[in-house]
């Protein structure tokens, strides 16, 4: 059950950082 809490933690911040870096790349081409 922790390791499905972790794996969950560890998807979210990857989607966080993917989100990051699409924001920063619209950013960056407006």
């Amino acid at each position: 059950m922790l390791s499905i809490l972790l794996f969950n933690v560890l998807d979210l911040i990857v989607k966080i950082k993917n989100n990051h870096k699409m924001i920063l790349c619209d950013f960056l081409h407006h």
